[in-house]
């Protein structure tokens, strides 16, 4: 959407959100990626002057910038510029919370520089999803699979806490 739309789709939403306790998460920026077997590999950046105008005239609780990042697995992680998070948060007078898409993959590194720079909420969906999808494809019932799934997932986040504390 162009950022006008964009910004007006926002608005909406965030009123409806606000109304029933909710976050609203808003995306400045193309969110590349091959996820379910749809999109492109290449990395794309939100345009500064775009993110400066959600943050002054949208209404959100948290923003997702694209800074090369994208959802499904990489092949590269070389196109990540957690700089862009930094140029965005120092034009404001206050740092925003910020999010980043795309978190399979992406090493430890990049994502301890992303969350000191204000990221607050990382996506990882493609991991959870290969889990399912393999998985799936050993369990005889629904029931072997959701426990299977509790279990797997279980290791999965506390790997992904033991990263951080």
């Amino acid at each position: 959407y162009p950022i006008d739309d964009n910004i007006k789709q926002t608005n909406l939403y965030y009123n409806r959100a606000s109304k029933n306790d909710c976050l609203l998460e808003v995306e400045v920026g193309p969110i590349s990626g091959v996820e379910d077997g749809f999109g492109s590999e290449k990395g794309d950046y939100f345009k500064m002057c775009e993110a400066l105008e959600m943050n002054q005239n949208g209404k959100f609780d948290l923003l997702a910038l694209t800074i090369g990042n994208a959802h499904g697995e990489y092949k590269t992680t070389s196109s990540i510029q957690p700089e862009l998070l930094n140029n965005f948060q120092t034009s404001l007078p206050n740092p925003i919370p910020l999010v980043l898409h795309g978190g399979t993959g992406i090493p430890k590194e990049i994502l301890i520089e992303c969350v000191n720079l204000g990221c607050v909420k990382v996506n990882y969906s493609t991991e959870f999803k290969k889990s399912f999808a393999e998985l799936k494809k050993t369990c005889a019932s629904h029931k072997e699979l959701l426990e299977h799934l509790r279990l797997d997932y279980l290791e999965k986040i506390e790997k992904f806490y033991s990263l951080w504390f």
